[in-house]
């Protein structure tokens, strides 16, 4: 049971890691296109 909660555990944790680095490449390319547009 509790090695079922840390797998879970993990899974949540890369995915939050791996939406914020893409939400962060996304905000980054927008920004580049607002600069590049000015």
């Amino acid at each position: 049971m509790i090695h079922n909660l840390m797998m879970l555990f993990g899974l949540v944790s890369m995915v939050s890691i791996v939406t914020n680095s893409i939400s962060l490449d996304f905000n980054g390319k927008r920004i580049c296109s607002l600069g590049g547009l000015e």
